[in-house]
């Protein structure tokens, strides 16, 4: 076939056919060497960073639970040792979960036998703490601390040494991949260059069966696709002195090189306005917004980008006064703004977290409240959930405590004032008879009794057995008939005395002897 007498519309197929393949093959090969790279970077992610995070993340779990067993050692009560055990349980979950996600993305069989000699380690390390609790739980705090700073410490070391070796790993594994990474992207460079000469020898064949001018428009152009398929959006803007000699022509090859220039220059307006954006998001600038004007389909990344930025701005600012109205003390802050999509479950937990802390705290300070004025078995009236419950337990407790403590404290106090008084009445020299009439009146006024009677036990001759006799008496009204004197064992009066306690009488009968009287009439007792 001779190519001469092809025309060049012909020639132009088949050049730009045989580039085209070329071009193909080398993109596709460009793509699958991305995916290697994609693959390198989803690995990198997977395995180092995130055993690395869960790494460090249990760490520092370890590290509170040595901090919560010197609580134990430290708890002056069952309560408190109660509470810190406790919390050490609760790190020791998080430290777990943690170990977890390192065994699902650590590599090699290394970092396997690694996590799980650490693991083991950190099995071992439950024994000496229940005996620390053991310790202290029966009173040997000596024996617990001691136990804390040698056994417990240095397993806290060993688990330490072995974190940083899984550190290390995680770090070995993640330089080996960027390797491989940066290996496979000069590799995908150096095949994008060779095919980029091979491109421009191919478009100086061409030239060589089409005019020169054609010829070098389309080498040009040629060169120009490949830069913006290539990425090279930048350089093919910046640099117009190719450009601009196929625009020289000004036929169709110029106003193709026009157009590319036209394709370039708006690819590069919308590339450097989305990386502005990600870079402000990148360094936390949550007011970062597209600033470039987006043409045609280009109009749906900038409105998508212009709602999900506001978006997501107030939903952070949002939290942001949540957090702050809690850090100054103001328990009724709320989530303000309209949260959509997923940002709604991040409202609901706030909200619900805000109303569980404020019910408890108002509680709270009802209960301390009722207990600063006086109030006996003042109760917690809020829902407590989770660790909450040892507060409402514990403020329960203080108040049935505060409650016994205080009926105790009056009746003594009553008494020891009793006692004073009393003996501010018998102080002295006195006679048998105004002894006797102070303190049945003392006692008639402090035991607020409306009739009271004070009786002597007299000895008479041997021939004759001891009587009580009546010497003073409070608000008593004699009676004819009623006698005054008793012997040991003769009524009420004297079988109180001859059994040395005093008997109640719950139902008084109507003809009882004993009135309570005033000017205004006369009553049972």
């Amino acid at each position: 076939m001779n190519t001469m007498k092809l025309k060049i519309r012909t020639k132009l197929l088949l050049s730009f056919a045989f580039i085209l393949l070329f071009s193909s093959t080398v993109n596709i090969y460009g793509l699958f060497q991305m995916e290697v790279l994609a693959d390198l970077t989803t690995k990198i992610y997977n395995h180092p960073l995130q055993v690395t995070r869960a790494v460090l993340t249990a760490n520092t779990g370890i590290i509170k639970m040595h901090r919560s067993m010197k609580d134990v050692a430290l708890a002056a009560n069952a309560a408190e040792i109660k509470a810190a055990h406790l919390q050490v349980d609760q790190y020791e979950q998080e430290v777990y979960q943690q170990f977890a996600i390192v065994q699902k993305w650590i590599l090699g069989d290394e970092g396997a036998a690694l996590i799980a000699e650490t693991h083991h380690i950190f099995q071992n390390w439950a024994p000496i703490r229940e005996e620390v609790i053991a310790f202290m739980k029966s009173g040997q705090r000596d024996k617990a601390a001691a136990m804390s700073k040698s056994k417990g410490a240095e397993h806290v070391a060993l688990l330490d040494r072995k974190m940083e070796a899984l550190k290390n790993d995680a770090a070995n594994k993640a330089k080996g991949m960027y390797d491989s990474a940066q290996a496979t992207r000069t590799r995908l460079f150096a095949t994008t260059i060779m095919a980029l000469i091979a491109v421009i020898i191919l478009s100086i064949a061409v030239a060589l069966f089409i005019s020169i001018g054609i010829a070098k428009s389309v080498q040009i152009i040629n060169t120009i696709a490949n830069q913006i398929v290539a990425g090279e959006i930048t350089s093919t803007v910046t640099n117009r002195t190719e450009i601009d000699k196929v625009i020289a022509y000004r036929d169709e090859m110029g106003d193709i090189g026009q157009a590319f220039y036209a394709v370039a220059k708006a690819f590069k307006t919308v590339i450097d306005d989305i990386v502005q954006v990600s870079q402000g998001l990148a360094k936390g600038n949550l007011r970062i917004m597209p600033k470039a004007t987006y043409q045609g389909d280009f109009t749906q990344i900038k409105e998508a980008l212009e709602i999900a930025l506001p978006d997501q701005r107030q939903v952070v600012e949002d939290i942001i006064q949540v957090s702050q109205g809690l850090a100054k003390g103001d328990l009724r802050v709320t989530p303000q703004v309209e949260y959509k999509g997923d940002f709604v479950q991040v409202k609901q937990a706030l909200e619900n977290a805000l109303s569980d802390l404020r019910q408890v705290i108002e509680d709270i300070v009802q209960v301390s409240q009722g207990l600063a004025e006086g109030e006996q078995r003042v109760m917690a009236q809020a829902e407590y959930r989770g660790d909450f419950l040892q507060i409402k337990h514990a403020l329960e407790t203080a108040s049935v405590k505060m409650a016994d403590a205080t009926t105790q404290n009056q009746i003594q106090d009553w008494l020891k004032t009793g006692q004073t008084q009393l003996s501010e009445q018998i102080s002295g020299e006195q006679e048998i008879i105004q002894l006797a009439k102070n303190i049945i009146t003392f006692l008639a006024t402090y035991l607020d009794m409306p009739v009271g009677l004070f009786y002597r036990l007299e000895e008479l001759k041997k021939d004759q057995k001891p009587r009580l006799k009546l010497i003073a008496s409070y608000a008593y009204n004699y009676r004819k008939g009623v006698s005054t004197d008793f012997q040991i064992g003769e009524g009420m009066v004297g079988q109180s005395a001859l059994e040395q306690k005093p008997i109640l009488m719950t139902k008084v009968p109507d003809n009882y002897y004993l009135r309570i009287q005033s000017g205004l009439g006369q009553a049972l007792p």
